[in-house]
């Protein structure tokens, strides 16, 4: 009895948190977490993938006790600090985890600006967490913050330190995060979507850097993620939820080579890989829609005085045609100018030097009433599908408006009739037609904004990152549908992205740009079999 005793209490140390039956809701709502198990062992990697609203990021937020409203129960809940007792995170006080945050378990968050002060440098951010868990001086937590700054491979270090949020790249910022949660050493990190949203570099080299900080201190893991092959990377273990359930739980090769569960299969199914271009390199091109000549912007970078004007150049004479019912994937890292060049198609940017003509005419030259027309034929959808609506206004009436403006309907009755008409073409259920935008989810709002481009007939559409934050099965629906409705309607169509197995499913041709210019531009099955730029063979060998 002795010896079963002492075995089951070996048993349980290996382990690091040990959960059974997990149960987590919220008021007026039913279970968002319902009956979850698993554990984590010491120096494990647990990867949890699922589709938005599954419940993963709320599991790990109940692990943190940071979410208020919210009820949550378990059978066990325990994690072993030490060798010998374990801590029930149900029944911990506040001041007990104020002690275990930051120290012993850490959480690195999916958005990182919004998880900084924005009014304390990036520095005193981290210092401020080895303050409250080391008994060091400012001077002393000030060379840590540093040291870690540099371990995490920012260059630059003692600048950085000094910087405001606002001041470092979305990169940069995941770095300073990373700093802040591991600068205490925690037995236990959460990462919860770290790299969403990130191209396709900055993702790789952040994976690689937590797998060998991770490996350096033998910290376990909890990974969240909607990015499959993200996870196949990362994870030892991978457990798949759905709607606040786990369906599957296996190690990571088992999850990818002998799936069990039929959400799992579909998950899996619904990856884009670089091997699903079924496009024809053959496509005869026909008239010329848009054609851009020599563009270079710039912006203002000055930072107090006035007088003296410092301007950066951020595209540098770029040029290419848009020809009609063709797709262009434009590519590049976060900063290289993509976004930049799609608003200045639609005159959100000015331009310092060449011309964009559409139809053989510049649009700089337009008339107030050709201008009108212009914006009717070229139309954006924006990567936040949240802040491109009025959270004020019904998304019905967000078609309805559209359709009155451009007279494409006689009467508000014709244009309801007409909105309804798209909700079907996008797959929208017609109960969602009086939903603000807050009541619908982020796949559902990326439908409204692309039913409001195209119900007013565009022949272009620049597609801004489109489903960059959305989970795989999600990113498939909208880019399948973006796909259909193409073929549908026949606009031409800019696709500005970081994800290149997105443009190879995608587009016709490709645009590679770095830092302003075009290094590598055509076919998109040439360009990505056949890379001839540096590049181009980079951005590929990052794609995980």
């Amino acid at each position: 009895m002795v010896y079963l005793a002492f075995s089951i209490q070996i048993a349980m140390q290996s382990n690091l948190l040990q959960i059974k039956n997990l149960t987590v809701s919220f008021p007026q709502k039913s279970k968002v977490v319902n009956q979850i198990s698993f554990t984590i062992g010491k120096g494990e990697v647990m990867g949890i993938v699922g589709e938005s609203g599954s419940g993963k990021t709320v599991s790990s937020l109940a692990l943190m006790q940071l979410i208020s409203n919210a009820k949550i129960s378990a059978d066990e809940f325990f994690f072993y600090k030490d060798d010998l007792v374990p801590i029930d995170l149900i029944k911990a006080s506040a001041d007990e985890m104020q002690k275990i945050r930051g120290k012993e378990i850490a959480m690195i968050f999916q958005n990182p600006m919004t998880s900084f002060n924005p009014v304390l440098t990036c520095g005193e951010q981290v210092m401020e967490a080895i303050l409250v868990h080391q008994s060091i001086s400012k001077k002393e937590a000030k060379l840590k913050t540093i040291e870690w700054f540099t371990k995490v491979e920012l260059t630059n270090a003692e600048e950085v330190f000094e910087r405001y949020p606002h001041q470092l790249s979305g990169g940069q910022k995941q770095r300073v995060m990373i700093s802040m949660a591991m600068c205490n050493y925690p037995k236990l990190l959460i990462a919860d979507e770290p790299t969403t949203a990130l191209d396709v570099t900055l993702q790789f080299s952040l994976l690689r850097l937590m797998k060998k900080l991770q490996a350096e201190h033998q910290m376990a893991m909890l990974f969240i993620s909607h990015d499959l092959n993200v996870v196949k990377l990362m994870a030892d273990r991978i457990m798949v939820m759905k709607d606040g359930e786990c369906v599957e739980c296996n190690d990571s090769k088992s999850i990818f080579e002998n799936p069990k569960h039929d959400y799992t299969k579909s998950l899996l199914a619904n990856r884009i890989s670089l091997n699903s271009n079924t496009l024809s390199s053959s496509k005869v091109a026909t008239d010329v829609i848009l054609e851009v000549k020599n563009i270079s912007i710039e912006y203002n970078i000055t930072q107090k005085l006035a007088w003296k004007q410092h301007y950066k150049k951020v595209v540098d004479s770029v040029s290419f045609t848009i020809h009609k019912g063709e797709i262009l994937g434009l590519v590049g890292e976060s900063g290289s100018g993509k976004t930049t060049i799609g608003k200045a198609i639609v005159l959100l940017n000015e331009i310092a030097n060449g011309e964009i003509l559409f139809h053989q005419q510049s649009i700089h030259q337009f008339k107030k009433k050709e201008l009108f027309q212009y914006r009717k034929k070229v139309q954006f959808i924006f990567q936040d599908s949240y802040s491109s609506l009025n959270p004020k206004q019904k998304v019905g009436d967000v078609i309805v408006e559209a359709l009155l403006l451009h007279k494409l309907a006689k009467d508000l009755s014709e244009a309801k009739t007409k909105a309804l008409h798209w909700f079907s073409l996008v797959n929208l259920d017609e109960n969602l037609f009086n939903r603000f935008p807050d009541e619908l989810s982020g796949g559902q709002r990326q439908r409204i904004n692309l039913a409001r481009a195209l119900c007013i007939e565009p022949v272009l559409v620049i597609a801004d990152e489109p489903v960059s934050s959305l989970d795989v099965s999600l990113q498939s629906a909208i880019i399948d549908l973006l796909k259909n409705l193409q073929s549908k309607f026949g606009f031409s169509c800019l696709f500005i992205s970081h994800d290149l197995a997105i443009v190879n499913y995608l587009c016709d041709k490709i645009i590679v740009l770095k830092d302003g210019v075009i290094v590598e531009e055509g076919y998109t099955s040439a360009i990505l079999q056949h890379p001839q730029h540096s590049y181009t063979k980079l951005l590929l060998e990052s794609v995980v």
